[in-house]
């Protein structure tokens, strides 16, 4: 029972214990797993860090993914209701099945993740994935286009676009860095 719980995402490891009462954000990863095979692949296979600790260190208002360590941050002091919790996390999914941080390139990052976060938004609203918290990037001007034209529109305007906020906050993009840098014989995928 404990190898298809850990295998279905319910629980982190097999020494944990099954009983353990379930958070909101462990449950909205179950839900995805249920309900949408594909992000529920991609939900599978990150693992939920809900420290406030470790968001407050790390300057994590909502939420943020480090696509290269598998993980997505939700600061649990950031109260939000279960429709809310599912947009939040269906947005981190989409960063790294996207492939946002490897298709960045030579973009400035911080804009490159707003860019990026329109994208998300929309098909999210479109899609009636949870319910959209309010404040986040959402503007119709952008409806169709893909990040790299929402950012070569967005550079234009860098003052207004930098006082912007993602789900890690204001001026700090919620697609965080891997630290370390792959070499150039190694792919995406190794």
């Amino acid at each position: 029972r404990s190898a298809v719980s850990v295998a279905s995402g319910y629980q982190e490891s097999i020494t944990e214990d099954s009983k353990e009462t379930q958070t909101k954000a462990y449950a909205a990863k179950q839900w995805f797993i249920s309900s949408y095979p594909l992000l529920g692949a991609i939900a599978a296979n990150f693992k939920l860090i809900e420290d406030p600790l470790i968001c407050q260190r790390m300057e994590i208002t909502i939420a943020a993914i480090a696509p290269a360590l598998s993980e997505i941050y939700l600061n649990p002091a950031y109260h939000l209701s279960p429709d809310e919790l599912r947009f939040v996390m269906a947005h981190e999914f989409l960063h790294a099945a996207l492939q946002h941080s490897a298709r960045k390139e030579w973009r400035d990052a911080y804009l490159w993740n707003v860019a990026c976060d329109y994208v998300i938004n929309q098909w999210l609203t479109e899609m009636g994935v949870g319910e959209r918290p309010d404040g986040l990037l959402y503007d119709e001007q952008f409806k169709g286009l893909n990040a790299e034209s929402i950012y070569d529109r967005i550079v234009t305007d860098m003052r207004t676009y930098r006082k912007l906020a993602t789900l890690r906050g204001v001026g700090l993009g919620d697609i965080l860095p891997s630290g370390r840098s792959c070499g150039g014989d190694v792919d995406l995928d190794a």
